[in-house]
């Protein structure tokens, strides 16, 4: 039994308390950095760690979540194109139906679909190449698809406790 998080090592400060583990546990290192490509970027360490062929159990770090990447413009973008390829090869599905293309309407659609299906928290990634267009898109959501979730998931107003007279 290992950990394989991105909390490395830090897993043992919490984990094995929550989980009625014994600890400390080994962990992993991952020399990957979280993103896109072709493979999951934990995969290295794990098949380094129990080998490429044996069978394994994983429940994702964020399991409850989704990561949705985002990208205001067409899903025929040629900046899209290597995405899409990395991921209906990791995959085999098709990314149309997961990512969140379009302008603001669409992408806050998009959201509700993963929201109507039980996904409860996730991460909006910017599909995009280089920093300038990643802080482009990231203004745009900012500045368009925020206001659009606020108005449509407003939260709940804080309960007051009310002063002892």
């Amino acid at each position: 039994l290992v950990w394989c998080t991105g909390w490395e090592e830090r897993a043992n400060e919490h984990l094995p308390r929550a989980l009625g583990l014994p600890g400390p546990l080994p962990h992993l290192v991952f020399a990957g950095v979280p993103g896109w490509g072709e493979r999951h970027w934990k995969l290295d360490a794990i098949d380094a760690h129990a080998g490429a062929h044996r069978p394994l159990a994983w429940i994702d770090d964020d399991h409850f979540g989704a990561g949705i990447p985002y990208r205001f413009g067409s899903p025929d973008d040629p900046a899209l194109a290597p995405l899409f390829e990395a991921y209906r090869k990791r995959t085999g599905r098709e990314p149309r139906d997961y990512f969140a293309i379009g302008d603001a309407e669409a992408i806050v659609q998009k959201i509700a679909d993963y929201v109507a299906a039980g996904v409860s928290k996730f991460i909006l990634r910017a599909a995009a190449k280089g920093d300038d267009e990643m802080m482009a898109q990231t203004r745009r959501l900012i500045d368009e698809v925020l206001p659009l979730a606020a108005a449509r998931w407003p939260k709940p107003a804080k309960r007051r406790a009310h002063a002892a007279e």
